[in-house]
């Protein structure tokens, strides 16, 4: 038995959400495939060495906190997150998970720095590391 005109017109309906939903998907999935090849190159530790005044091998990078650990020439622990100084707003800022870890680094005693990058030429170009704490630390988070 053939379809109603209003049977196909909500099937017709459904298959339009249904590509936008998955268009969707794929956009986002490739966002987070260029995120991470972008977080990789901006994170060069030799170079975001020398910009934070020690050595390569003082730097330990793990997922899950700031983007980098220093052990720092008197022998503290700061942490620095690299965030691009233009872009998105979920990209330019500290997200909520951030934001509580660095809370609790920070209340815990440790150093936490934000550093900015810009990308010119294929070339990352980075500003001087600031300092988070407690007062300020809203201004750094969407």
């Amino acid at each position: 038995m053939p379809f109603s005109k209003q049977q196909r017109k909500k099937m017709a309906q459904k298959a339009v959400e249904t590509r936008k939903i998955r268009e969707k998907q794929r956009k986002s999935s490739e966002s987070a495939i260029k995120a991470t090849g972008t977080r990789k190159e901006s994170e060069d530790v030799f170079k975001l060495a020398k910009v934070i005044g020690v050595g390569a091998n003082r730097i330990i990078h793990h997922n899950g906190l700031p983007d980098l650990i220093v052990i720092k020439n008197d022998g503290k622990i700061a942490f620095y997150e690299i965030k691009p100084k233009k872009g998105r707003l979920n990209r330019i800022m500290l997200n909520n998970e951030q934001k509580e870890t660095v809370k609790h680094l920070l209340e815990m005693g440790f150093e936490v720095f934000m550093v900015r990058y810009e990308k010119r030429r294929n070339e990352y170009y980075y500003d001087n590391p600031e300092s988070l704490n407690p007062k300020n630390l809203n201004k750094y988070c969407l």
